[in-house]
């Protein structure tokens, strides 16, 4: 067997010096994408946490002025509304985002459901359910709870009626 020449064991040596630097960079990168997630979804759960009603909407994305995506939203319909206090507790307790990076593609379009976290008839926290990136534990009880009420259903129904004129 021919002896490696010390240029090539040099050359080795950088090569796994410089895999290993790489590899401590993207885990530390990845560290730092993970807190920043985290911290954005206890904020976001934060915001909403002192709701005290909680409404369903044939809607898409709410934007900050409280208006819906026109495009996703052709006729704005309140399916469900609770101010039940054990309904909106149970609701906050399953609510739950996700707290580490994951590789699900961003979501570029709204979806047909928009939950409102409110408290004295003022908007807290809007999430539209499709680019609400939820742990997968919450994804199971959102969509048990809006079963339970027919809510998609309904949403869909909404969805596929006349328009309302703007």
């Amino acid at each position: 067997m021919e002896r490696l020449r010390p240029t090539t064991w040099m050359l080795l040596l950088i090569l796994l010096s410089a895999a290993l630097i790489l590899c401590t960079l993207g885990y530390a990168g990845r560290r730092e994408k993970d807190a920043q997630i985290r911290k954005s979804a206890e904020e976001r759960e934060a915001r909403f946490a002192a709701a005290t009603t909680v409404e369903v909407w044939a809607a898409g994305y709410r934007s900050s002025d409280g208006s819906f995506c026109g495009a996703c939203s052709p006729n704005p319909t309140r399916l469900y509304s609770t101010s039940d206090p054990d309904e909106v507790r149970d609701v906050l307790a399953h609510f739950r985002f996700r707290r580490r990076v994951n590789d699900e593609p961003e979501v570029g379009v709204c979806g047909f459901i928009t939950i409102d976290f409110m408290r004295d008839g003022k908007i807290l926290h809007s999430t539209n359910l499709k680019s609400a990136r939820l742990e997968p534990e919450s994804w199971s009880w959102v969509d048990s709870w809006l079963s339970q009420r027919d809510l998609v259903n309904k949403a869909a129904a909404v969805l596929s009626g006349p328009r309302k004129n703007r």
